[in-house]
């Protein structure tokens, strides 16, 4: 992590830290560093997010009345981060023959299928109640 996004991550880790006024008396400068130390490998965006996350109370089992453990915010941070990598990554279109089985590993998505019968030939006629 260089040192602009050091600082990034930092900000929002102090900033989430603050947001809990019960610990605010035990919050150093070396708690911060701690906290950095654990989600370093994370991509910082994935770093605020869970910050926030954090601080909106939107993380489920977790107390809103005390800070995660660095451990914890880390945790999170890995999973949004893998999220983040994974929708990055995500649908890729792929050709195909019509009718052959798409390729290994992919999923055939839309488009019509055998069964496809069209628009339903049911009508609403006026004053009805179904």
């Amino acid at each position: 992590m260089n040192m602009r996004d050091q600082g990034k991550a930092l900000e929002a880790i102090a900033t989430m830290l603050a947001g809990f006024p019960s610990s605010n008396s035990a919050i150093t400068e070396a708690t911060a560093m701690a906290y950095l130390r654990a989600v370093d490998h994370c991509p910082v965006l994935a770093i605020e997010a869970a910050c926030t996350a954090f601080l909106r109370g939107q993380v489920r089992g977790h107390n809103p009345d005390f800070p995660p453990t660095a451990p914890r915010l880390a945790s999170l941070a890995d999973a949004l981060g893998e999220a983040a990598r994974a929708l990055a990554h995500g649908p890729r279109l792929v050709r195909y023959p019509i009718g052959a089985a798409p390729p290994a590993g992919t999923v055939a998505l839309g488009g019509r299928t055998d069964d496809w019968r069209g628009p339903s030939r049911t009508r609403l006629i006026a004053g009805s109640t179904s």
